[in-house]
């Protein structure tokens, strides 16, 4: 349980601290978006990375010759999966404006980087 906590930390403080700056802040900021953009769109990216993180722990526990194989299809099932949600959030939900866009990649990058620290993290504890 600890190991749990320690591996999914930085994805959900990211989670929990974007989404509760923002419900302090949304009152005062005054821009195109609705009080409900960010936590929904940080929500998706949470499963993404957690889904990405999940197989990854799973295949690191493994023998050593599926560690790399595991690694490889966590970070490219993140990738397919913030595909979709880039088609959702663009084609289908019509956020198009400079806000939407910009808030898009913001936590795409965000939750990007705390995925990686998460996995580097790992690998640099355990040598290949």
């Amino acid at each position: 349980m600890k190991t749990l906590v320690r591996q999914y930390a930085p994805v959900s403080a990211l989670f929990l601290g974007i989404n509760v700056i923002w419900l302090i802040i949304f009152p005062q900021f005054n821009s195109g978006l609705t009080l409900w953009s960010l936590p929904v769109l940080s929500l998706f990216f949470l499963l993404s990375s957690s889904a990405a993180l999940l197989i990854f722990f799973r295949g690191f526990s493994k023998n050593p010759k599926d560690q790399t194989f595991h690694t490889f299809i966590a970070v490219s099932s993140k990738f397919l999966a913030e595909l979709v949600i880039t088609l959702v959030w663009f084609a289908v939900l019509k956020k198009t404006g400079f806000a939407d866009i910009l808030l898009f990649f913001l936590l795409y990058l965000a939750f990007t980087i705390a995925t990686l620290i998460s996995i580097l993290k790992t690998l640099k504890i355990k040598d290949l």
